[in-house]
């Protein structure tokens, strides 16, 4: 049983080929691993945003119900106030 080797211009030229094509997937897998790594920090980035932002969103629901309690009081004491009014000008009338 023997083999049969190709000349060598043959296996020069098939080793040159699988040098290119490892050279070129080489570089395709170094620009596909700086993006991935640069698409990872854009996503840490875009979650710690977030997180800022539901964060100002619970504060701002916050001060919105705080604003709401506040208002209702004030209206209250306005509503108070214009009864007493009201009842000082009656009074007040009444003696004149």
């Amino acid at each position: 049983m023997s083999h049969y080797v190709p000349p060598p211009q043959v296996r020069r030229m098939a080793v040159d080929e699988l040098s290119e094509a490892h050279q070129q997937l080489s570089e395709q897998y170094t620009s596909l691993a700086s993006k991935h790594n640069g698409a990872k920090a854009r996503v840490r980035t875009l979650e710690a945003e977030s997180g800022q932002h539901r964060q100002q969103m619970k504060m701002v629901i916050a001060k919105t119900e705080t604003d709401d309690r506040l208002i209702g009081a004030l209206k209250a004491e306005v509503r108070v106030c214009l009864s007493v009014c009201l009842s000082l000008s009656l009074s007040l009338s009444l003696v004149l």
